[in-house]
């Protein structure tokens, strides 16, 4: 079975704006970018130190606070949201994996990918046992779901990020240079995690600092001082079949 990208957009974003005030001194940066990203589309955001990267990833993530324009996931405009709300989407819709992995050290890996779906209260409590454990031998991690994270490497650390990041099936995922922190062959296997979870029917935004990386996805959208100066979003992207990653598999 193969699936073709929707054509209605998941992430739409208008006019976005972030200015940060040190001081006196206002600096901008995001100026005023707009862009959307459709469901299953595997997107690229790259550009120098200080293009915009991550602020652009955490104002979609709703972490910062905008200044101007319109950030809307699946329909939602998530800034006009309360910090509440806000968070209960995060952990309901959104998976975020970051470079350092951010797993928590005094918990296992299974307790770790069981945590998200415990704060958003889904699934019963043998459930979120059984779907972490299914998540984690998915990603190759079956023979480690007891050990705290200092136990394994940093790539297999990465891995069970992914694995708690679509803990609750989320239909968003952001990386922020998810891979820049592993070795080669460890960022390999990671991409090709990620390639995985497109086929399965994630959307997924990619910031990273690697050309060659980037340059195997179907779209990169690169930033200069705040601004879009290139996209290189295909006419008609399109995913192949489904994968084991999937729901219920």
């Amino acid at each position: 079975m193969s699936n073709t990208v929707s054509p209605h957009p998941l992430v739409e974003v208008e006019g976005l704006q972030r200015t940060y005030k040190v001081g006196p001194t206002q600096i901008p940066a995001l100026r005023g970018i707009s862009f959307t990203v459709l469901r299953s589309e595997f997107v690229a955001i790259v550009g120098h130190s200080g293009a915009g990267k991550s602020t652009l990833l955490n104002l979609i993530a709703g972490i910062d606070r905008l200044s101007a324009g319109v950030v809307r996931v699946d329909g939602q405009e998530i800034h006009r949201m309360g910090e509440a709300a806000r968070a209960r989407w995060r952990g309901a819709s959104l998976g975020i994996v970051f470079q350092f992995f951010a797993l928590l050290p005094t918990m296992t890996l299974l307790n770790n990918v069981m945590l998200p779906m415990e704060l958003a209260g889904r699934y019963s409590a043998g459930e979120r046992r059984e779907r972490a454990a299914t998540l984690l031998s998915q990603v190759g991690l079956g023979d480690h779901l007891h050990k705290l994270p200092s136990r394994v490497s940093g790539g297999q650390q990465q891995r069970a990020a992914i694995a708690r990041a679509i803990a609750n099936d989320p239909p968003l995922v952001l990386g922020d240079e998810p891979t820049g922190n592993l070795d080669s062959d460890s960022s390999a296997v990671v991409f090709d995690l990620f390639n995985h979870l497109v086929d399965a029917g994630k959307t997924i935004l990619m910031v990273t600092q690697d050309e060659h990386l980037a340059a195997r996805m179907p779209r990169q959208i690169e930033l200069s001082e705040g601004r879009i100066i290139h996209d290189t979003r295909p006419a008609s992207p399109v995913t192949s079949g489904a994968s084991a990653l999937s729901e219920g598999q």
